[in-house]
């Protein structure tokens, strides 16, 4: 069902004691900017060409909401759930996703730099060619996410779960991986050189051409079984 501004503008001065409700409208090319939308429920909805620039999403429902090229910058979407949802080649630079909920979501060339995304789920979602520069996705879930030539470079993947995801020629070069979990992740043709890999679980990972050149790692850092990190290029660190 599609939604003129005027209509928009009534629903957003009458909800400012309860949560707006779009559920499945059609917003395509309306102004949401600065809009408060904690809470709001926006599932099903078409949200393409949306002005979303300073809008609080906090909480908000997007479940399978439509959300390619929508310009999200710096937007907060604190615990909001995007399960399902569809936001190719959208611009999240600076987004707040602490803790969002982002499973089974597409994300397919999308930029994500600088943005907070920890604690985030994410698992089964398409990552693929998205841009993580810097983004902090630390303790956030990933387990079986599509992450093949992603960049992630200096992203900061701190106790986040990566196990059976596809990292395949990813870009992960001075990022951080203290304590993630990679169990059985692909890293074919991978670049990390200079990543800390300190305590991160690497076993059976598919590191097949994957370039490890200076990779700090330690002594409770586990490896696939017969691979030699020194071989490798990797840096043994005591601590």
């Amino acid at each position: 069902m599609k939604i003129t501004q005027e209509e928009i503008d009534k629903l957003l001065t009458e909800s400012k004691r309860s949560p707006l409700v779009l559920k499945g409208y059609d917003l395509t090319e309306t102004n949401l900017a600065g809009a408060n939308l904690i809470y709001a429920d926006l599932s099903d909805s078409e949200l393409t060409g949306v002005n979303l620039v300073g809008a609080n999403l906090t909480g908000a429902k997007l479940l399978g909401a439509e959300l390619s090229e929508v310009k999200l910058t710096g937007v907060n979407l604190v615990q909001a759930d995007l399960t399902s949802a569809i936001l190719v080649g959208a611009d999240l630079m600076g987004a707040i996703l602490v803790k969002a909920i982002m499973n089974n979501a597409k994300l397919l060339g999308a930029d994500l730099t600088a943005a907070r995304i920890t604690g985030a789920r994410l698992t089964y979602a398409n990552l693929i060619h998205t841009v993580l520069l810097a983004s902090d996705l630390s303790f956030a879930d990933l387990n079986h996410s599509e992450l093949i030539c992603a960049n992630l470079t200096a992203a900061n993947m701190t106790g986040a779960n990566l196990e059976n995801s596809n990292l395949a020629e990813a870009i992960l070069n001075e990022s951080r991986l203290a304590s993630a979990s990679l169990y059985s992740a692909k890293l074919i043709k991978a670049s990390l050189l200079w990543t800390d890999a300190r305590y991160a679980t690497l076993i059976e990972a598919n590191l097949s051409e994957a370039d490890l050149r200076g990779v700090r790692y330690n002594d409770e850092t586990k490896w696939p079984d017969g691979f030699d990190p020194i071989t490798a290029g990797a840096i043994h660190t005591e601590y």
